[in-house]
């Protein structure tokens, strides 16, 4: 099937974050975004580096339509220059994993496949509750 019917009808990353930014829950999609044909979105709170992390971008089943072409890591830099925390759920490529590890993401080992998180440097530490930025 051609991925323009694949993909019809749904939101942008964009629209999703700003829905998404003025209301978490429910926060999960499928969504379009340049470089990727498949890409899996969430919105949610998680505990990162020994904090409660809020508006955290989880990303999943993440399908470049050219792999090695630079899709995530233009995007991954973009969303985190915008102050928005990032986690790479269940990472089952090897090349992808490193990828991520070149990029800064910290991995969290678990069963099945490794996950990464990876927050902003400049807005960090005003996501973790309890904690002033």
């Amino acid at each position: 099937m051609p991925r323009q019917e694949m993909n019809m009808g749904l939101q942008t990353l964009e629209e999703f974050l700003r829905r998404t930014d003025k209301c978490n829950w429910p926060g999960n999609a499928y969504v379009e975004a340049p470089g990727f044909e498949s890409f899996y979105v969430r919105r949610t709170s998680r505990i990162l580096n020994g904090g409660w992390v809020d508006h955290v971008l989880d990303l999943a089943n993440i399908t470049a339509e050219v792999p090695g072409q630079g899709a995530f890591t233009k995007l991954a830099a973009e969303l985190l220059e915008r102050g928005i925390p990032l986690f790479v759920e269940c990472v089952h490529n090897p090349r992808f994993v490193k990828t991520l590890e070149r990029l800064g993401f910290t991995r969290i080992d678990q069963p099945g496949a490794p996950s990464f998180f990876k927050l902003p440097e400049e807005t960090h530490a005003t996501h973790l509750s309890g904690q002033g930025g």
